[in-house]
Formats: C-alpha cells, sequence, structure tokens
C-alpha cells in the first residue's frame, strides 16, 4: 500500500488505515515528508486513533522492531579508543575505509542496517581492525538505548 498524501491515509479505513499508520510510524522524516505527513501529523493521528506508537500492533502482524540507531559520535563510541586510532591509521591507507569513515561523519544518523554501515564493518574485519564479534557487539542494539 503506497500513501502519497494525508487525504488518502485519512480515506482508509479499520485495519487498512492502522496498518499504514504502523508502517509510517517505521518510516524516516524524509519519506514522511514526501507523502505530505510530519512526524508531529502522524503522532496526532495515532493519536486520536487512540494507540501511542509504542503500543500499535495490526491483528496478525506484529510490528517490526525498531531500528538500532545512533547519532555519528555515538556509534564511534562503540569502538574502543584503539579501535578507533587503528581505523583512522588504515582510511590513510584504504580508500575504502576512508570513504566508510567519511560517509558516517557526515550521516546525520547511523543505522546498524544501512548497507553503507554494515559494508564498511565488513571491510573492517576484512583488514582484521575488528573481530567479526567485535563487529557483530558494534552493531548490536543496546537494550537500554532509546529513541535519539
Amino acid at each position: 500500500m503506497r500513501i502519497d498524501n494525508t487525504r488518502q491515509l485519512q480515506s482508509l479505513e479499520g485495519a487498512d488505515y492502522e496498518r499504514a499508520l504502523v508502517t509510517l510510524h517505521h518510516c524516516d522524516d524524509r519519506t514522511l515528508a514526501r507523502a505530505g505527513i510530519s512526524r508531529v501529523e502522524l503522532d496526532s493521528l495515532m493519536s486520536d486513533a487512540g494507540t501511542l506508537p509504542g503500543e500499535l500492533r495490526v491483528v496478525g502482524e506484529p510490528a517490526p522492531p525498531p531500528r538500532a540507531r545512533w547519532s555519528p559520535r555515538d556509534f564511534l563510541e562503540r569502538f574502543t579508543l584503539a579501535e578507533r586510532i587503528a581505523i583512522r591509521a588504515a582510511a590513510r591507507e584504504d580508500p575504502l575505509i576512508e570513504d566508510w569513515l567519511d560517509i558516517l561523519r557526515t550521516s546525520r544518523v547511523v543505522y546498524a542496517d544501512d548497507l553503507e554501515i554494515t559494508g564498511g564493518i565488513a571491510a573492517l574485519v576484512d583488514a582484521d581492525l575488528v573481530s567479526q564479534a567485535r563487529a557483530d557487539a558494534i552493531l548490536s542494539p543496546d537494550p537500554e538505548e532509546g529513541p535519539l
């Protein structure tokens, strides 16, 4: 189901409306803007529907888990000081790692499942800068972490 504007969203009923709200709730702000819906407006619609984002459940469809995300600084702090120093040194010699660091530094939000991020982490493992176990730990969400 594709939602292009708020009028189209409001024309939906019942489970279709709830399913659309759940789908939109998991979109990033840029996608919402393209649909002409602000995050505030979406939250208001969800409130009017009698649910809060954390409580939304569509019968027969479990809500997808929230995407693990961090600010670029918080993400870099998941690495040890020694790992960060080694990564910066390797970036001077390896254009792939240098590019990954540039993408990371210029990101507003870092998602654990973003292909650029996971590809860069794989390059760090291939370069023996971090182990696969460390890479998995770095990309794993912390249970106590909340939204940005």
